[in-house]
């Protein structure tokens, strides 16, 4: 949740009341606790890089 909400410019659900915010909150962190192991919750996922150059660079 603190990830999410540093890296979306600070509007992660800030569409939502405090209320709403706090049930979201609540119902992820049970969500999640079934993936978690004593190291935390690994996040795996594929990323591609491409590079691109102008012409004559």
């Amino acid at each position: 949740m603190r990830h999410s909400g540093s890296s979306s410019f600070g509007n992660h659900l800030s569409h939502l009341s405090p209320e709403e915010k706090r049930e979201v909150r609540e119902r992820l962190a049970k969500e999640l606790e079934a993936f978690r192991t004593p190291q935390g919750i690994r996040l795996e996922r594929n990323l591609i890089f491409a590079i691109a150059h102008t012409a004559g660079n």
